[in-house]
C-alpha cells in the first residue's frame, strides 16, 4: 500500500514539473525539457511526456506555449487531451485562478483572473495554447498594420 502512494505521488509530481510555464527563459524550458528538438518561425519545439510543445519568446520569456500530443488517432489527428491533462496545464500557466470563458464556440476559452494570461483549446486539432496577454496585443496591432498595407490605395 505504502509503495503504492509513493508512485502516485512521484507520478502526481512528475506530471506538474513536465511542462513549462508561461514566462520563463529559454535556459529554464531547456532543463524541463532537455535540447530543442526543432525552431521553426521563431518557435522553438520540445518532447516530453508523450507532447509536443512549441514555445515562442519576446523579450526572452516565453509568452505563447502550445501543447499537443504526439500520439495520433487512425486519422492522424493528435489525441484528445483529457480534461485532468488541460486543468494541470492550465493551473500551471494561468494560476489556480482561472476560468472558463462564456463564448459560443467548439472550442473552449480560458483566462487567468487577473486577464495577464488566456488560453484556447482547438477541438480539431486537440491543440492547448496559452498566451500572455501581451501576446495577444503585440498580434492584433501586427495584423491591424498588416490589414493597413494591403487596404492602401483602395
Amino acid at each position: 500500500m505504502f509503495k503504492r502512494i509513493v508512485i502516485l505521488i512521484v507520478i502526481f509530481l512528475n506530471a506538474f514539473t513536465l511542462f513549462a510555464r508561461i514566462n520563463e527563459t529559454l535556459d529554464e524550458c531547456r532543463k524541463r525539457y532537455g535540447d530543442c528538438v526543432h525552431v521553426e518561425n521563431g518557435i522553438f519545439f520540445f518532447i516530453k511526456g508523450g507532447f509536443m510543445i512549441g514555445i515562442q519568446f519576446y523579450d526572452s520569456k516565453a509568452d505563447l506555449i502550445s501543447f499537443k500530443k504526439i500520439e495520433k488517432d487512425t486519422l492522424g489527428i493528435s489525441k484528445e487531451l483529457t480534461t485532468n491533462e488541460k486543468k494541470i496545464l492550465l493551473d500551471n500557466n494561468l494560476g489556480e485562478n482561472w476560468s472558463k470563458m462564456s463564448i459560443v464556440s467548439i472550442d473552449e476559452y480560458y483566462q487567468s483572473n487577473d486577464g495577464g494570461i488566456y488560453a484556447s483549446y482547438s477541438t480539431f486539432e486537440h491543440l492547448l495554447t496559452i498566451v500572455t496577454a501581451d501576446h495577444v496585443t503585440r498580434q492584433k496591432t501586427s495584423d491591424e498594420e498588416k490589414e493597413k498595407q494591403q487596404m492602401e490605395g483602395m
